[in-house]
């Protein structure tokens, strides 16, 4: 399992969890990497990308090796910087209209082309939107609407993640009576 989370300002990209790539090995692990990013954020008009990403390894009948490879981005999206909310706009709109998305144009923030497997890509997206009620905040949540119905009518094709290595055939004692709450934990883990 490896993490990162980062966070946008001003067209720069701050690592908070300190490392870059965190790789876990655990679910407590994890968790520590969680509350060491969520101490490390300020709450500044900005951008969060958090990303999980689970590579799943397995040795097939034949002695070949084989990797899955998961990953999930959870992001936020603030009202602010409008210039990369304008830009993630911008793409949403011209999936929309062209029927070819390898020529939309993702470089056109940082956001974007972090997000490039979310909008239009190969990855399976789910919006939830945050609204304020408060009657002052009403045109940034009516925006917010508007950007969350254009994303209903993006299509992503979705694909599975997996490769084969093309090596000769590999050989492992296989010992799952080491710690067999691992295994089931990281079973667990890449089912979902």
């Amino acid at each position: 399992i490896h993490l990162t989370w980062t966070r946008l300002v001003n067209g720069a990209v701050v690592d908070l969890l300190g490392c870059g790539l965190a790789r876990c090995v655990s679910l407590a692990e994890a968790f520590q990497y969680l509350v060491k990013g969520y101490s490390n954020k300020c709450y500044n008009p900005c951008h969060t990308v958090f990303t999980v990403s689970i590579e799943q390894k397995w040795i097939d009948s034949n002695g070949l090796l084989f990797h899955r490879l998961s990953t999930a981005s959870f992001c936020e999206m603030s009202a602010y910087p409008e210039s990369s909310l304008n830009s993630v706009e911008d793409i949403i709109k011209n999936l929309i209209q062209m029927s070819d998305p390898k020529s939309v144009n993702y470089e056109q923030s940082l956001l974007t082309v972090m997000l490039r497997d979310s909008f239009g890509g190969r990855a399976f997206t789910w919006i939830i939107c945050c609204l304020n009620m408060d009657p002052m905040q009403s045109e940034i949540s009516l925006k917010t609407l508007d950007l969350c119905w254009c994303c209903r009518n993006i299509r992503n094709f979705v694909t599975v993640n997996g490769f084969a290595d093309n090596n000769t055939p590999i050989t492992v004692e296989k010992d799952f009576n080491r710690c067999p709450e691992q295994y089931f934990g990281l079973q667990f883990a890449a089912q979902q």
